[in-house]
């Protein structure tokens, strides 16, 4: 009995000592959570006023260029004459809002660079030296610090061999003289003429030849008619040869 005894309260030891370690595991868990929930809430609460800290100063020379934008409204209605002057100070103060962030534009350049230049566009010439350089800046590129914050979009001149004009096509009537032309003119005139003429002459001898052959023909058919008549007037003239009787066939022969 008494070992039983031992053996049960052994286990409740156990039993108790494991509650323990249990209850305080989950208390140190809880804590944990609350510490990492603090400083969840704590990075949080630096993150947004770190980030407004680094905004408010862009925001404030945004807020004052918007004044400016507000009195070049105003000045425009004016005196618009000018205008000019007061749009280039306008961009030269956003210029300086860009430099108080490290932005800055990229100096002008003639010559094409492909680290710092991106062609849009390629105007063909036909000056050999005029070759890879920049013919027109179509959107500025800047700079943050020493790296690149926005390539600069360019036009570029391109060499293109000039191709041999080949000569124009000959035309005949382009390139005869108005002189030339009134000649050759009168010239097929006077052919067309002489054809028609040759052509009536020829006509006209081929009408006399056939009258003359038809005339012909009728004389010939009159004295073959004439002769006909006198022979028919003049029956004595005409021999008329003996018949010789039919001989007598016999039947026997027959």
């Amino acid at each position: 009995m008494s070992e039983d005894a031992n053996k049960t309260n052994m286990q409740l030891q156990m039993m108790k000592q494991i509650h323990a370690l249990v209850e305080k595991m989950s208390y140190e868990e809880s804590a944990t959570k609350k510490a990492f929930a603090t400083l969840y809430r704590e990075l949080e609460q630096y993150k947004s006023e770190f980030v407004f800290k680094m905004e408010k100063g862009l925001l404030l020379d945004l807020l004052s260029f918007f004044d400016s934008l507000m009195w070049f409204q105003t000045v425009v209605k004016t005196t618009p004459e000018h205008t000019d002057e007061n749009l280039k100070y306008l961009i030269d103060e956003f210029l300086e809002i860009l430099r108080r962030r490290d932005v800055s534009p990229y100096p002008l350049a003639e010559k094409f660079d492909r680290k710092l230049h991106r062609i849009l566009q390629v105007v063909p010439t036909e000056d050999q030296s005029q070759d890879g350089n920049i013919e027109a800046i179509l959107r500025r590129g800047f700079f943050r610090g020493q790296h690149s914050l926005r390539d600069e979009e360019v036009s570029i001149y391109r060499f293109k061999q000039p191709v041999p004009k080949e000569p124009p096509a000959e035309d005949s009537d382009a390139e005869i003289p108005e002189t030339a032309k009134e000649k050759q003119k009168s010239n097929a005139e006077t052919s067309e003429e002489e054809s028609s003429e040759t052509s009536e002459e020829g006509n006209v001898e081929t009408s006399e030849e056939a009258n003359q052959e038809t005339s012909e023909v009728a004389n010939e058919e009159a004295s073959t008619e004439k002769s006909s008549v006198e022979a028919i007037e003049s029956p004595a003239m005409i021999k008329v040869e003996p018949q010789e009787p039919a001989t007598k066939t016999d039947s026997s022969e027959t």
